[in-house]
């Protein structure tokens, strides 16, 4: 017996390198199989190795869960979809004043992949330095319990159900208005999903979280933006990973035909309700944009032929891709264009302040206006009409040079590890657990620059939880913090 299980124990490492490099390996080969243009060797290999660390941190995450979610897994692979598979899948042409150019040079694609590989290991460097650095925080607050707390929630969900047409957003007050009637509802869905989970949910409840997504993404569709309805399904994801530790399949294959369909049509809707002004109802608008990609998906159809096929997909892998703007930044850095040092970053002095408080405070939008204006992707005068983000790891670039990426990526790292140590072990607290899942669509938008990409994230979590106070029982004294996950906490029922 002792030998048999040595025996086992030996297979089962010697297989462990194999099932850690060989998928990402084959994935790599398929999308260099399949691309739309020439890729070297060089290329393929660092794609591969972009493709490998997500994975590996995947796979470390499920066999030694420490957190709730594998966050630097799906951060790293949000770099690996942005610079390997864009590389392979992705429009690899500069953008001159909104318009393609000619393409990327074969040795700028290089150096911009390489930038990506040299980041994601500076920010797997600051993950592994904070975690030894950071010390797990202790909770004195509880999580819902009693009918009138889970009813509270419900409320919560069902404001903006009820509010919507009653509430305008503009002015000074558009910042505080979208946190009551965005963010914070969108906690109070996470955390009546999860009571939905774990089969405690009752039936006006399963009604209520039913309304809440279909209103959202409707009116999110309305609006001309897929990214609101993009982070529900990456809410609903991740919610569903936490709880039930499996891959939520059946909500990313969702998410690839929603982005697939609607992104083919979004140049038309948009030049209808953007460019031309015309006005329509949520219907009038969500049946125009069904309209539109159905007609472009139904010409495929109708005359089906791999170039065909590859036009609209590509368009939504360019929508995925930071390698033009990327390409720009190595090509002009430093000259024409010099250094920033730290010249981006100025916003974030600032901006704890809300805009109702300051309103003539500087727009976090300046760091972008300033990319898009000094690398030639647009006019200065029309700058109020598009807004092109180069992504933190560019941004790097710009103001300190390779220095920059090890560094601020290698900060990146940290502080993934504090986002860890705060919203994402097993014994947080459900309402921090939920700010968190509803945060993690903007801690995967890698192509946000860093300003926007923490500007509003503290104002969302104060007031979130100053709103959900009312079912947090706040204790002197250090007690476990009970989590609505599998078995381990019982909901009770209405």
């Amino acid at each position: 017996m002792p030998s048999d299980l040595a025996s086992s124990r030996k297979k089962h490492y010697s297989f462990r390198p194999l099932w850690y490099g060989l998928p990402p390996c084959i994935l790599t080969g398929l999308l260099w199989l399949s691309s739309t243009h020439a890729v070297n060797s060089t290329q393929v290999g660092l794609a591969m190795l972009l493709a490998i660390v997500p994975w590996i941190a995947f796979l470390q995450w499920r066999q030694n869960p420490k957190h709730l979610l594998p966050l630097f897994a799906l951060i790293s692979g949000m770099y690996w979809l942005y610079f390997g598979v864009a590389m392979f899948w992705g429009d690899t042409r500069f953008i001159i004043f909104g318009s393609k150019g000619p393409h990327i040079p074969e040795s700028t694609i290089t150096t911009v992949i390489l930038m990506a590989v040299i980041g994601v290991f500076a920010m797997l460097a600051g993950t592994r330095v904070g975690s030894l650095m950071i010390s797990i925080p202790t909770f004195t607050m509880g999580s819902p319990q009693t009918s009138a707390q889970w009813l509270y929630i419900d409320l919560i969900v069902l404001f903006p159900l009820v509010s919507s047409r009653f509430v305008s957003i503009g002015g000074d007050t558009r910042q505080a208005v979208i946190l009551f009637l965005e963010f914070v509802p969108l906690v109070a869905f996470a955390m009546l999903f999860q009571k939905f989970l774990v089969g405690r949910a009752t039936l006006y409840e399963k009604v209520l979280l039913v309304a809440f997504l279909l209103l959202k993404s409707a009116t999110g569709l309305a609006s001309g933006s897929m990214g609101s309805v993009v982070a529900i399904f990456i809410v609903v994801a991740a919610l569903y990973l936490q709880t039930r530790r499996k891959v939520p399949k059946v909500a990313l294959a969702g998410l690839a035909i929603y982005v697939l369909f609607f992104q083919v049509g979004k140049g038309g809707f948009r030049e209808r309700y953007w460019t031309n002004q015309v006005s329509g109802d949520t219907i009038q608008r969500l049946t125009d944009w069904v309209g539109f990609s159905l007609k472009a998906w139904g010409f495929f159809y109708d005359h089906p032929s791999a170039e065909r096929f590859q036009i609209l997909v590509s368009q939504s892998f360019s929508r995925l891709s930071l390698l033009p703007m990327a390409a720009a930044v190595v090509e002009r850095t430093p000259n024409p264009v010099p250094y920033q040092n730290g010249k981006l970053y100025s916003y974030m002095l600032i901006t704890l302040i809300p805009r109702f408080v300051w309103p003539e405070k500087p727009s976090f939008n300046e760091a972008n206006q300033f990319f898009q204006v000094a690398y030639g992707l647009t006019r200065l005068r029309d700058l109020g009409n598009s807004s092109i983000a180069v992504g933190v790891l560019a941004e790097s670039f710009i103001n300190f040079g390779w220095i920059g990426v090890i560094v601020i990526m290698f900060l990146m790292g940290i502080f993934i590890s504090v986002f860890q140590s705060i919203f994402f072990m097993p014994k947080t607290p459900m309402v921090l657990a939920a700010i968190g899942v509803v945060l993690l669509p903007s801690m995967l938008a890698i192509e946000s620059q860093l300003v926007q990409y923490f500007g509003g994230m503290i104002q969302q979590v104060v007031v979130a939880y100053c709103v959900m106070l009312p079912i947090t029982a706040i204790r002197r004294k250090t007690t476990t913090n009970r989590r609505l996950q599998g078995e381990e906490v019982a909901v009770p029922s209405r």
